[in-house]
C-alpha cells in the first residue's frame, strides 16, 4: 500500500491550538488512552497487522513535525506501528492482575514526541492469559471522534485477518483534499480572529491569582435513555434545535445560578466535521471557541434557548481563526489586571451514530477511567463532555465547587430539572 504523501503542510486550525497548548503547557502533552479487555483467543501477530494497516490507511496517523522557521509543518512518511507486548506469569493472579493495570497507566505518563515518533502506540499486557490493551494517540493527530473511528477501524481489520481474507486499499485522497481545504481557509482568519477579540474584550475571565490551578472536583453523570429521550429528541426536531444547544443553556443556567454572574464564557470544543468527507477522517480536526454570553434570570426559557442557538450559530461562522494570536491578546489584557486568563469552562458533544458494540471480534470491554475522590479539575473549572448515541445521551458534569457553589446532590435534581424546564 503506498501511504506516503507527497510535501509538507502547515498544521490545520485544530493542531495550532494544541501546538500552542503544548507550548505553554509542556505537562498538557500526554497523549489519549483508552484501556481494554482483549478477547481469550486474542491473536497478537493480527492485532499488530491491524493496527499498521489502520496506520497505513490514515495519514493522520502518519503525522510528523517540523519546525520551520516559526511556525510547524507537518508531513506524513510511512511509519511503522509501535506495538508492545508484556507476558507478566506469577503464582498471586490479583497482584498480577493490579500490576498490569500499573504497568497499563503509565503508558499514558509520558509524552510523545512526533518530531520522531509514531503519534499511536499500543501495549498489550498477557496476565496469566488475560489480555490488557492500552491505546494511546496523541492529542495533534487525534481527537475523541477520531478515536472511536480508530477503534472501529482496528477492529474491522483485525476481523478480516483472523478470516484469512484480503485487507483492502485505501485512498490517501480525502486526506490530501482536506489538508488543501484548510489551506484555502487561512483568508477567513485575520476577519474571525477580529471578531473574536471583539467578543471577548472585557469579558470576565475568572483569573486564577493561585501557584496551583488546579482544586477538587464535583462529579455528576447524567444519563438519558428510553421515552425520556425520545421525548427531548422530539422537542429538538420540533423546535430545530440541537442537544448541544440543550446543554449550552442548561451549563449558562447553572453557571448563572451557582455563581451568581450574568456575564459568562463557556468554551465549545468544536468537531470540524461539516461535510460527508470528513466524518470518516482519523485525525484530530477540533477547535476551541470561547464563547461569550449573557444570562437573565427574567428572561422566558424558549427565549434565552433560542439566543443561546443564535450565539453559537455565530461562533460556528467564526471558527477559522489563530489562536494562539488570541490568547496573546487576551494575555495582555489580563497582565494589566496583574493576572492571567483561565477560561477552563468547556461544553463539548459527542455525536456516534454507530457506537463500538462490545464484545467484538478483538475487544471484551472498554475500561472506564472513572474519577476517584480526588478527582481534581482547573480552578473555576465548569465542564460538561457528553456523547449522544441512538440509544441515549450521556453527561458527565465536573464542577470546581468554590467558584460554582453547588453540591453533587444538588446538582443531581437541577440538571434534569432545567431540562425538563425547557420542554414544559
Amino acid at each position: 500500500m503506498e501511504t506516503t504523501i507527497p510535501g509538507d503542510y502547515r498544521l490545520t486550525i485544530g493542531q495550532r491550538f494544541f501546538a500552542h497548548r503544548f507550548e505553554m503547557w509542556p505537562n498538557s502533552s500526554r497523549p489519549n488512552q483508552r484501556m481494554y479487555r482483549l478477547n481469550d483467543n486474542f491473536n497478537y501477530g493480527a492485532f499488530v497487522k491491524a493496527v499498521q494497516h489502520t496506520i497505513d490507511s490514515h495519514a493522520g496517523l502518519r503525522i510528523r513535525l517540523f519546525r520551520e522557521k516559526e511556525e510547524w509543518r507537518q508531513y506524513f512518511p510511512n511509519q511503522k506501528a509501535n506495538v508492545v507486548g508484556e507476558v507478566l506469569d506469577g503464582s498471586k493472579p490479583d497482584q498480577c492482575l493490579s500490576y498490569a493495570k500499573k504497568v497499563i497507566l503509565e503508558e499514558a505518563y509520558r509524552a510523545m514526541d512526533l518530531k520522531y515518533e509514531c503519534p499511536v502506540k499500543a501495549k498489550v499486557v498477557n496476565v496469566n492469559e488475560q489480555y490488557w490493551l492500552s491505546l494511546c494517540g496523541d492529542h495533534m493527530a487525534i481527537d475523541e471522534i477520531g478515536f472511536n473511528l480508530l477503534e472501529k477501524e482496528i477492529e474491522k481489520a483485525y476481523r478480516i485477518i483472523i478470516n484469512g481474507e484480503s485487507l483492502p486499499e485505501v485512498s490517501q485522497e480525502p486526506y490530501i483534499n482536506y489538508l488543501k481545504k484548510e489551506e484555502t481557509r487561512k483568508a477567513t482568519e485575520e476577519r474571525n480572529l477580529l471578531y473574536w477579540q471583539q467578543q471577548l474584550k472585557g469579558a470576565p475571565m475568572l483569573i486564577d491569582t493561585s501557584k496551583n490551578g488546579q482544586v477538587s472536583a464535583n462529579f455528576y453523570v447524567y444519563e438519558l435513555t428510553g421515552e425520556h429521550y425520545e421525548i427531548l429528541l422530539d422537542f429538538c426536531k420540533r423546535n430545530k434545535f440541537s442537544l448541544f444547544n440543550i446543554l449550552t443553556a442548561v451549563h449558562l443556567l447553572l453557571m448563572a445560578e451557582s455563581g451568581k454572574r450574568d456575564d459568562l464564557v463557556i468554551s465549545f470544543v468544536i468537531a470540524n466535521r461539516f461535510s460527508p468527507e470528513e466524518q470518516n477522517l482519523i485525525i484530530n480536526l477540533v477547535m476551541l471557541l470561547h464563547v461569550r454570553f449573557s444570562v437573565n434570570q427574567n428572561e422566558p426559557l424558549p427565549d434565552f434557548l433560542t439566543r443561546v442557538k443564535e450565539t453559537s450559530i455565530a461562533a460556528l461562522v467564526h471558527r477559522n481563526y489563530d489562536y494562539a494570536s488570541l490568547y496573546r491578546a487576551m494575555a495582555a489584557e489580563a497582565r494589566q489586571n496583574g493576572c492571567f486568563p483561565n477560561l477552563g469552562r468547556e461544553c463539548n458533544l459527542i455525536v456516534d451514530d454507530d457506537p463500538m458494540q462490545f464484545p467484538n471480534s478483538l475487544f471484551m470491554e472498554r475500561m472506564e477511567q472513572k474519577p476517584k475522590g480526588n478527582f481534581q479539575t482547573m480552578k473555576t473549572g465548569f465542564s460538561i463532555y457528553a456523547e449522544q448515541t441512538p440509544k441515549n445521551l450521556n453527561a458527565k458534569v465536573t464542577w470546581d465547587s468554590s467558584t460554582w457553589v453547588i453540591s453533587s446532590e444538588e446538582m443531581a435534581v437541577r440538571f434534569p430539572q432545567i431540562i425538563n424546564q425547557f420542554m414544559d
